[in-house]
């Protein structure tokens, strides 16, 4: 088993992205991360169909820095093991 992870999250715009990724690389806890633009969500929220155009991140980490990566959602699901 590895160690590797790869975190998917979404911001609201691609400023608030760029400010994650260089926060993450510079404190250690990922060796890349991708920026996405052109990213639909659509989900349930409080019983309503909801669809935002976010930025989405790829953030590739280790399972250790998990808890410390920012989420703009708590109950948000977002990784890929």
């Amino acid at each position: 088993m590895t160690d590797k992870i790869v975190v998917l999250s979404t911001v609201e715009t691609a400023e608030q992205a760029r400010a994650l990724a260089l926060l993450l690389i510079e404190r250690r806890l990922a060796g890349c991360v991708n920026i996405v633009s052109g990213v639909t969500s659509v989900y349930s929220w409080k019983g309503a169909t909801e669809q935002t155009v976010p930025t989405g991140t790829c953030i590739f980490s280790k399972d250790v820095h998990f808890n410390r990566i920012p989420s703009h959602h708590q109950d948000q699901p977002r990784t890929v093991r």
